[in-house]
C-alpha cells in the first residue's frame, strides 16, 4: 500500500483490522510524511478493554493499493493519528466497506 504525500508516494505497512471502527495512522508516519493534522474534532479512541488512546488529530489521505490481478485503486479516506507499533496504518471498518476486498 502507498500513501500520497507532497513529495510523491510513500510505502506504508498496513494491518486490516475487522474490529476497528476507525482508520488509524501512526503519528510517526505522519511526521515522516510531513502531513499536517487537524486536531479539532478528532474522535476519541479507546482499546478493546476500554483504555483511552492518545489522539493527535485527523487527516484525509489518498492511498493506492494494487490487487492480485495488478489492478490499482486510489481513494481518499479519513485517518486518526495515534501511536501505533509495527504498522503505519490500521485499516478499519470504513476502509473495508468502501473497498470490499476478497480476503483469503
Amino acid at each position: 500500500m502507498e500513501c500520497r504525500t507532497s513529495k510523491g508516494w510513500k510505502k506504508a505497512k498496513a494491518l486490516i483490522d475487522l474490529g476497528a471502527q476507525l482508520n488509524l495512522v501512526s503519528q510517526l508516519f505522519v511526521k515522516e510524511a510531513g502531513w499536517q493534522l487537524r486536531p479539532e474534532g478528532a474522535p476519541a479512541v479507546e482499546t478493546v478493554d476500554g483504555r483511552d488512546v492518545q489522539v493527535y488529530g485527523e487527516l484525509h489521505m489518498t492511498t493506492s493499493i494494487t490487487d492480485r490481478q495488478g489492478r490499482q485503486r486510489q481513494q481518499c479516506d479519513k485517518y486518526v493519528a495515534t501511536d501505533i507499533c509495527d504498522y503505519d496504518l490500521i485499516l478499519g471498518e470504513s476502509w473495508l466497506q468502501t473497498r470490499n476486498p476478497d480476503i483469503d
